[in-house]
């Protein structure tokens, strides 16, 4: 059995309806991983939050040296940090130009949504209605019953140190003007 087909038999439930998935892992793939998802699903919408790269920079490396192990924030060393903040795992993540035209490559833009994480704390219910809308699905009738103000997988890492941000900064100051002058 193709693994194509093992993936496709997650989505047999509710097989009328729309579906998806969520993962930041998918803006990192290859080139020629995304020709293939393309050649299955060639009418797919794609969603894309991009986030302040130096914010995901630091919440990324606190989860996955602090959260995830489950290690005392004292106990991982400066170091390991800026190790992180330099490790390939990171960097392609915050590459957003490249992923975005990875995808572009593979997919026309109207099928692509760029929206800003930024978005889900400060306009929930708007960021929900064009997501809504680029996915063709009505929005609900009545938003009281919907819980768009409702935090899930809330992420609780300390406040980024100084040390941190002048390095992440750095790293990421030219990314941030192209994505300014972009987006």
């Amino acid at each position: 059995v193709c693994s194509s087909d093992l993936y496709g038999k997650h989505f047999l439930a509710g097989r009328n309806q729309v579906k998806g998935e969520i993962t930041p892992a998918y803006a990192i793939l290859e080139p020629k991983v995304i020709r293939f998802i393309q050649t299955l699903m060639p009418d797919l919408r794609l969603i894309y939050l991009i986030r302040n790269p130096i914010d995901r920079a630091w919440s990324q490396a606190y989860m996955n040296l602090v959260s995830l192990p489950g290690r005392p924030y004292g106990d991982v060393k400066e170091n390991e940090f800026i190790a992180h903040f330099h490790s390939p795992r990171s960097t392609l993540r915050g590459d957003y130009r490249r992923c975005v035209d990875n995808w572009l490559d593979c997919f026309p833009q109207e099928q692509l949504l760029i929206e800003f994480f930024e978005d889900i704390a400060l306009q929930p219910k708007q960021l929900l209605e064009r997501v809504f809308h680029h996915l063709h699905v009505e929005p609900p009738q009545d938003w009281g019953d919907f819980p768009f103000n409702e935090k899930v997988f809330a992420g609780n890492p300390r406040p980024m140190p100084e040390k941190f941000r002048a390095i992440l900064e750095d790293m990421y100051a030219e990314e941030i003007g192209a994505l300014e002058l972009r987006f």
